[in-house]
């Protein structure tokens, strides 16, 4: 037994020594492994102070944003009536305006001379219709004297024969005596009813002959009330509330008829011309909500038109007020607008990565669970809106995702955070 006991005694010195050189082995394949790795260039990034951002699931308002400027829902463009010469400028660009405001006068020789020619022809033909109407009506008047006449002469007959029906039958009128004083009264018979059938036609001939004098009467009258309101406006009127947007005129300068003078813009009814990328445009119709910012104030707006004419990329969109403007509201005002271009209910929504962009796929970091790194991932992308975008895909609600600017990892399958 001792033997075998001094056997396994001077065996264990050995087996220690094969252990240690183990360890050691093992020691420099780790640090090899490492140090191959470092060489590599396979360890993973370390970036500090990055943001994240929470997928979460809520309700999205799609909206299209713009840019520019108030304008006059009404707009009047003031011209000359006639060629003339500027007398006087009263109001100036900017003044405030009522409809009977005066902001210039106009001198013009030839529609003075043209209205004192009117007046005159308008004279001579109401004195032209008067002198008919006064001989149309002492023509019926004595020809309703005849009328009158005759019918008494026809009752005086009439009288006479009824008187000698009695006669003759005694004897004391004779028969031919008789038989005259009945022709004669069916002689006034036919002449009363002639004449009474030439006095309506007589009524009928005056009728047309004085409508065809009234209508000419009027025609003159209708030149010359035009002409005297031509000359009225040389006074020029503003026509409506609001305020001068432009002038083109001076004192002084000659202008020809039907040329531009000044321009008036409403101020209490605005409209909003938004600037809109071409792009986003197509998105927009007439009728959606628009949220107009102001200096200090947010209008309620509808879209109301679009402008066929692309101009640098963008899109003219007309958006009417519909809310209360602002006290600084006024034409040329700079303005931002929120269009509203579609609602999604119940979708996964993420705060926008930078330069991330509306229906696109990219790779980016989601946070690994442990927290201490995150993964590399592919997101589909949907609707981009105010800041947020919608998550179509590669992502679970509650799920973290870096949205700062990682361009420069891209590639990396996943980078060490500090949070």
């Amino acid at each position: 037994m001792k033997g075998i006991a001094d056997i396994v005694q001077r065996k264990k010195p050995k087996r220690r020594y094969v252990n240690k050189w183990l360890s050691i082995a093992a020691a420099i394949s780790t640090f090899g492994f490492l140090l191959a790795w470092l060489v590599s260039g396979e360890r993973p990034p370390h970036i500090d102070n990055v943001r994240l951002a929470k997928v979460e699931r809520g309700d999205l308002a799609v909206q299209v944003y713009g840019y520019g400027r108030l304008q006059s829902k009404y707009q009047r463009l003031l011209t000359s009536e006639a060629r003339g010469v500027v007398e006087q400028v009263l109001l100036k660009p900017g003044a405030v305006v009522t409809p009977d405001s005066v902001i210039l006068v106009l001198s013009a020789p030839e529609l003075l001379e043209r209205l004192a020619d009117a007046e005159l022809e308008f004279a001579r033909v109401k004195a032209d219709y008067d002198t008919q109407k006064l001989e149309q009506q002492n023509n019926l008047l004595a020809q309703e004297a005849t009328i009158a006449q005759l019918q008494t002469d026809y009752e005086l007959a009439s009288l006479k024969v009824e008187a000698e029906t009695e006669l003759v039958h005694q004897g004391i009128v004779s028969e031919l005596d008789y038989q005259e004083s009945k022709l004669t009264v069916r002689q006034l018979h036919t002449r009363v009813e002639i004449a009474n059938q030439r006095r309506d036609t007589m009524t009928q001939i005056a009728k047309q002959q004085m409508q065809i004098h009234a209508d000419l009467l009027a025609r003159y009258e209708d030149r010359l009330r035009s002409l005297r309101q031509r000359v009225e406006r040389l006074n020029v009127r503003a026509g409506l509330h609001g305020v001068v947007q432009a002038l083109a005129v001076e004192i002084g300068q000659s202008v020809p008829q039907g040329s531009e003078l000044a321009t008036v813009g409403s101020t209490s009814q605005l409209i909003a011309e938004l600037r809109v990328a071409q792009d986003e445009a197509d998105r927009v119709i007439p009728g959606h909500t628009v949220n107009i910012l102001t200096q200090g104030a947010e209008v309620a707006g509808q879209v109301i038109r679009l402008d066929p004419i692309v101009t640098d990329g963008r899109v003219i969109v007309e958006v009417d007020l519909t809310g209360k403007l602002p006290a600084n509201a006024r034409p040329d005002l700079t303005v931002e607008g929120r269009i509203q271009v579609a609602y999604l209910e119940n979708v996964l929504i993420l705060e926008a990565p930078t330069n991330i962009a509306a229906f696109s796929s990219r790779q980016v970091f989601k946070l690994h669970p442990d927290q201490n790194f995150a993964q590399e991932s592919q997101m589909k992308f949907g609707n981009l809106s105010g800041g947020q975008v919608e998550v179509l895909d590669g992502a679970a609600e509650g799920e973290q995702v870096v949205i700062s600017d990682t361009s420069q990892w891209l590639g990396t399958e996943r980078i060490t955070l500090t949070l």
